[in-house]
């Protein structure tokens, strides 16, 4: 579906390049350039969500590290005061910001009983809401990273 989508954009900013330059009457040039505008930038926003989407979830004694896309991994250290971890669902989470289903969900959201939650997984299913010293960290981790994760000495 993503890739079907990033030929109409490609195309629409073909076709409208080329158009432009075919000599259309001025009234239509507006139309064509605010085309060739939103196809690029939904081009862009698909790079974005391309980019940030989660890759990987290692696990150290004190942290939780994520890999990207050809960026530096994120760092979340785990709350040292006992392990709070809750399964939900991409339903269970309001968006305040981000991306849903775009590469994964990921951005800041919000649980109605936990608050704000910094979403950062390939899934909408099986997301694990663990509490790090920077808040809710919201991943979908394998059941064998869980289960090291609750195997951790508090």
């Amino acid at each position: 579906t993503t890739l079907l989508l990033v030929m109409l954009f490609l195309g629409l900013v073909l076709i409208g390049a080329l158009s432009y330059f075919e000599g259309i009457p001025t009234n239509d040039k507006v139309l064509v350039g605010l085309l060739m505008f939103t196809a690029l930038a939904m081009l862009i926003a698909v790079f974005i969500a391309f980019i940030n989407r989660p890759l990987e979830y290692i696990l150290t004694t004190s942290k939780i590290i994520i890999g990207r896309q050809g960026r530096k991994p994120l760092h979340y250290h785990l709350e040292k005061e006992g392990k709070e971890i809750y399964i939900v669902s991409a339903k269970d989470l309001q968006k305040q910001w981000g991306s849903s289903g775009f590469f994964g969900y990921f951005g800041m959201f919000s649980h109605h009983k936990l608050g704000k939650v910094r979403l950062l997984s390939s899934s909408r299913t099986g997301i694990a809401l663990i509490l790090t010293t920077e808040g809710w960290l919201g991943i979908s981790p394998s059941k064998q990273f869980l289960q090291q994760l609750r195997s951790l000495p508090e």
